[in-house]
């Protein structure tokens, strides 16, 4: 039952990060039961723990439906991202060996070799989570895979909805303060793009007319 119950999460988590299932709809449990192969028990396992993600709403009688996003979602993420993001670059930076400096560069070169002008939006994720694996605490590394998996989510939502998708970057700034272990300017470079990252959406958020 369990196996079956997060196979259903990360199927269904997926499309809702994806905007496949967008903000406002409803989730077809028996569509996903028939997909996996499974009876609704674990996609109701599964609802219940995007809930608490705080991905879906559950009303009783009329179904599950992906919550909208507000403004306030956003500055709450950002909020996050500020209070954790810098120090856990920092950290990555303090702690980081031969080996994790070559994953960076790795993902790094996949995230420039997309050839897309708009930027690969699990790519990006990924890069971020691995600068918190670095710092081998298992709380951090959960915050921020949690706080990228929803502004993925953001994201893919404004871009559904035909607003501006996020120019495509590369982190070789934060890369290179990280190769050379400058703790202070790794926690100066993140808070700088966070900084620009929350002001571009907030803007974007508010043109579109999102609220």
């Amino acid at each position: 039952m369990e196996l079956l119950a997060e196979k259903a999460y990360v199927a269904i988590k997926q499309a809702i990060l994806s905007c496949t299932i967008a903000p406002g709809e409803v989730i077809n449990e028996k569509a996903f039961a028939h997909q996996l192969g499974t009876s609704k028990t674990p996609i109701r396992h599964a609802i219940n723990k995007l809930a608490a993600d705080g991905l879906v709403e559950v009303f009783p009688r009329q179904g599950t439906i992906v919550r909208h996003i507000s403004i306030r979602d956003i500055k709450n993420v950002y909020l996050v991202r500020e209070l954790t993001e810098p120090g856990t670059s920092a950290l990555a930076a303090a702690r980081a060996t031969e080996a994790d400096i070559l994953r960076l560069e790795q993902l790094d070169d996949r995230l420039i070799a997309t050839g897309a002008d708009s930027i690969d939006l699990e790519q990006h994720a990924a890069f971020h989570v691995a600068v918190a694996e670095i710092t081998r605490v298992p709380q951090l590394i959960t915050i921020i895979a949690g706080i990228h998996d929803q502004l993925r989510w953001f994201l893919a939502a404004q871009a559904a909805d035909h607003g501006p998708k996020p120019r495509k970057r590369n982190h070789r700034r934060l890369l290179n303060a990280i190769r050379e272990h400058d703790a202070e300017q790794a926690r100066a470079i993140t808070a700088e793009t966070i900084a620009m990252s929350r002001d571009w959406m907030l803007q974007s958020m508010i043109k579109y007319g999102d609220d």
